[in-house]
């Protein structure tokens, strides 16, 4: 062990402080960053150019004839004598006893062979 020795031996490798881990890790982050933001646009590029998808549209039902007149003129608009489409469709129920139960002709389907009272 003597001067030799010294000599031979590899030089000592620096400790990296604080500041140049963070500044190193810095970077990387930074460089990860872009490439996956660069991803992310090309890949909204790419949507952009492909092919565009055809949208069906969907069939409009026309109102109820009762509701819809069609065709009208001014004219008729105008007139004092308008019709009232506000009794179309009402159903008048004078006693509700008289109503019939939803569920009185139900079929028993499943595991009870029986009729079951709550």
């Amino acid at each position: 062990m003597g001067i030799r020795d010294w000599f031979k031996r590899p030089e000592p490798v620096p400790v990296p402080t604080f500041a140049e881990t963070e500044a190193l890790a810095e970077k990387e982050l930074a460089k990860e960053y872009s490439e996956s933001f660069e991803d992310g646009v090309n890949q909204a590029i790419d949507l952009l150019d492909g092919e565009e998808e055809k949208l069906v549209e969907p069939e409009v039902e026309s109102p109820a004839k009762e509701y819809d007149v069609g065709d009208i003129e001014v004219d008729v608009l105008l007139d004092d004598e308008m019709s009232s489409n506000v009794e179309i469709n009402v159903v008048n129920h004078i006693d509700i006893n008289e109503l019939e139960s939803p569920l009185e002709n139900a079929e028993i389907v499943g595991d009870i062979s029986q009729e079951v009272d709550m």
